[in-house]
């Protein structure tokens, strides 16, 4: 991993790559899908940083569109200073960005929405050209998504679910210029499903596929990461 990384810088190419955990919890189903997708990363020599929005107070973009305005300073940042504008910095600077989120009532947390709202919204171009966007130069990434989730993968489609969170995919792609959704379903919600009042899950369900079918999310996550770094590498040498 080292070795790959040296190669990179001397060839001038280090790449960044950031993840951001959305849930609220720092070492669960969404967290550690990230940090699998963090290990790829570094091993195809990424330098990497997980961060944990909620750390950070911070609202929904507040339509002062200083992002806009002609001959904008912003520099596809979110010119509002609140404990989230050096995050949006970071996400800035990357090469790879790589957002986690638990789905609440079939859309990504409020927190997220937030996040993806401050971050693309700046580099977005109300101005066309050719039809397409013009959007704030050097904004290029190569992004992904992740989603944790109680919906079965057989549900998904009853649910919309490819649809609804599929438009933040989509989002990304045509402001960074790339993206890839992982969707990681029937996680485990919490360990001990006797203490709660519900009859909707299958804890054996559920506990079958954290020990079956989770390993193989996190190996997807872990490829991801990996993947989208070797391709903003590859990307960075044109």
């Amino acid at each position: 991993m080292i070795r790959k990384k040296k190669i990179l810088e001397k060839r001038g190419i280090r790449m960044k790559a950031i993840l951001l955990n959305g849930s609220p919890r720092k070492n669960f189903s969404t967290a550690q899908l990230l940090q699998q997708a963090q290990l790829g990363a570094e091993a195809a020599g990424a330098e990497t940083e997980l961060i944990h929005l909620v750390d950070y107070e911070f609202t929904d973009c507040r339509e002062c569109y200083a992002c806009k305005l002609k001959n904008s300073k912003t520099g596809g940042v979110c010119a509002v200073r609140d404990s989230i504008q050096p995050v949006l910095k970071k996400i800035w600077d990357a090469d790879v960005v790589i957002v986690g989120s638990p789905v609440y009532f079939s859309y990504p947390n409020g927190q997220v929405i937030s996040l993806l709202n401050r971050s693309l919204f700046p580099i977005y171009s109300y101005f066309y050209k050719d039809g397409k966007p013009d959007m704030v130069p050097h904004a290029k990434k190569f992004s992904g998504l992740i989603y944790a989730m109680n919906c079965k993968e057989e549900e998904m489609e009853k649910f919309h679910y490819p649809e609804l969170l599929g438009t933040w995919g989509k989002t990304m792609d045509l402001v960074y210029g790339y993206n890839e959704v992982q969707y990681c379903c029937n996680t485990y919600q919490y360990n001990d499903y006797s203490r709660y009042r519900q009859n909707l899950f299958d804890e054996a369900d559920k506990k079958r596929q954290r020990e079956e079918v989770f390993p193989q999310d996190l190996k997807k996550a872990y490829d991801l990461g990996m993947r989208l770094t070797q391709m903003a590498a590859e990307d960075r040498k044109k």
